[in-house]
This record gives C-alpha cells, sequence and structure tokens, in this order.
C-alpha cells in the first residue's frame, strides 16, 4: 500500500477541521513530519550513524557527554552505594503515592533528600568498556544512544546545609558547584510564570540540554530524543522526592530566553527545556 502524503492545509481540509485553527500549528506539525522514520527516508540517517562510529574522535568524545565549570568549587554530594544502603519506600508504593505537589509548607527539605534526586535521577550508576578503548558511563535514568544530553541547575531556596543560590550539578564529579549565590525566590517566580508553588518550594531544578549531543548522532529525529531523556529524568525525580518525603512539579510553563539569561547560556548550544520544582510538604 502506498501512503499518500498530504501538506497540513490538505489534511485539515481533508478531515474538515478549521484550517486557521490547523495552521496555527503548522511549525510543529511539519517538525514532527520531518522527523518521522520510513524504510526510504531514513536509510540516509542509518548511513550516517555507520559512518560516525568510523570517526574514533568523535565517538570518544560521545563517551563524555557532561559539562564542568572550571573555576567553580563543587561539594561531593553522596555516593549511589551510599543511597543503596538506606532502607526506604518500595518503588511501587513510591510509583502510587507519586502526585504533582503545588502547595508545599515553606520548611527547609533536607540535604541528603535534596542530594538524591539529584543522584539517583541523573548521576553516574556503572560504567562499561567501549569499542574505542573508552569508558561509557551509565546513568540513572535512559537516554538515546547513551549520549544524555540534558544538565540540571538547582536553584536552591530552602535546603537545609546550603545556601541560597544557583548550583550546577557535575555528573563527572558526581558533585554540586555554586554558580552564584543569593535569593532568586522573586526573580524564579517571576521566570516560573508567576506559579505560586515556587515562592514556598524548597527550590527549582532546571533542566537544560545541549542539543548537538544527541543530534550529532540523531540528525532531525534527535530532538525527539532529547524531550523524551527529560521526561525520564523528571520521573525519577518525582519519584524520589515522594519516596524522600517531599512533594515535586514538573513545570514547562518558562519564559525560555529569559531563564537562559539568567542561566548565562546561550540558548542555542545549550537552551533550557523543563523545570521540576520540589518542597517539603505537610
Amino acid at each position: 500500500m502506498i501512503l499518500k502524503k498530504y501538506s497540513p492545509l490538505e489534511y485539515a481540509e481533508e478531515l474538515s477541521y478549521p484550517p486557521k485553527e490547523w495552521m496555527e500549528y503548522e511549525e510543529a506539525f511539519l517538525y514532527h513530519e520531518n522527523s518521522k522514520f520510513g524504510r526510504r527516508k531514513s536509510q540516509k540517517d542509518f548511513v550516517h550513524i555507520g559512518q560516525l562510529r568510523a570517526n574514533k574522535n568523535l565517538v570518544s568524545a560521545m563517551t563524555r557527554q557532561w559539562k564542568v565549570y572550571p573555576y567553580v568549587e563543587y561539594k561531593p554530594l553522596p555516593s549511589v552505594v551510599d543511597f543503596l544502603a538506606e532502607p526506604g519506600m518500595s518503588l511501587e508504593e513510591a510509583i502510587v503515592r507519586r502526585r504533582s505537589s503545588r502547595c508545599f509548607s515553606g520548611k527547609a527539605i533536607s540535604w541528603k533528600a535534596f542530594a538524591r534526586m539529584m543522584v539517583l535521577s541523573y548521576g553516574i550508576t556503572g560504567e562499561m568498556p567501549y569499542d574505542t578503548s573508552d569508558i561509557q558511563y551509565l546513568r540513572a535514568s535512559p537516554s538515546a544512544g547513551a549520549l544524555y544530553p540534558l544538565e540540571i541547575y538547582p536553584v536552591v531556596f530552602r535546603v537545609e546545609e546550603l545556601e541560597m543560590g544557583v548550583y550546577h550539578y557535575n555528573v563527572r564529579d558526581n558533585a554540586l558547584g555554586l554558580l552564584k549565590e543569593g535569593d532568586f525566590r522573586e526573580e524564579l517566580f517571576a521566570l516560573c510564570t508567576e506559579q505560586d508553588m515556587v515562592r514556598d518550594a524548597g527550590g527549582v531544578f532546571l533542566i537544560t540540554a545541549q542539543p548537538l549531543r544527541t543530534m550529532r548522532k540523531y540528525r532531525e529525529r534527535g530532538l525527539r530524543f532529547i524531550y523524551l531523556d527529560a521526561g525520564h529524568l523528571a520521573q525519577n525525580m518525582y519519584l524520589l522526592a515522594v519516596s524522600s518525603g517531599c512533594g515535586a512539579c514538573a513545570l514547562g510553563g518558562l519564559y525560555d530566553w529569559e531563564v537562559e539569561d539568567f542561566l548565562g547560556i546561550d540558548g542555542f548550544y545549550e537552551t533550557v527545556i523543563y523545570a521540576v520544582v520540589v518542597g517539603a510538604i505537610e
């Protein structure tokens, strides 16, 4: 069977959708269509992936997907092994109890609970040898091609043993670095489309992506994978928050350009895509 290909407007006409409404989202639909795999269309993409493996320098670089600020002093976080040694809520119970919490008590959350949300959501949990004699580091959440395009910037309001400020999670060294000190509650409230829960939260995890980490291998389709990766990470954070006696709420409503200015990233090679608000609950 040969599938007929339509333009968005032709779809709208055939399905009797209001053309004006359909065309408002034309660019999004066109991206989705252009990033689809098909047996013929995707052949070049698959050849590209095969050729990529012949570039040993690039493949080696792809096994080291993390960002480190060279002039920032990082504080070590508890290791994965440390958390495994602790008794806790079962996975099944955490799944059943998981909800988006939008009401926080305004109290501080513990340093260990806060650290746990980073280490067990995106930290290194293992390693394996790669065919370039490099080590491929494995993480707590899945990522397309093990390319891990995401970075986590915790903005701390109320966390025990931590001063208020903007931090960066250094995955390579499993450590937390203070980028800028200060009380940014009102600023984050404004950047997060003035959602009241931010003011009473313990902090906000701003999640960014460096798209080329994934797209150099998967091309246009890689952008889809980046968003999927962010969803995997956020679900881990939800379950870790619940099992630590805290609340969490994933947040897609951000003023992207302003958040990127706030973090000092360029918005192109590194761009904000998601946030998770966490806090103490009654």
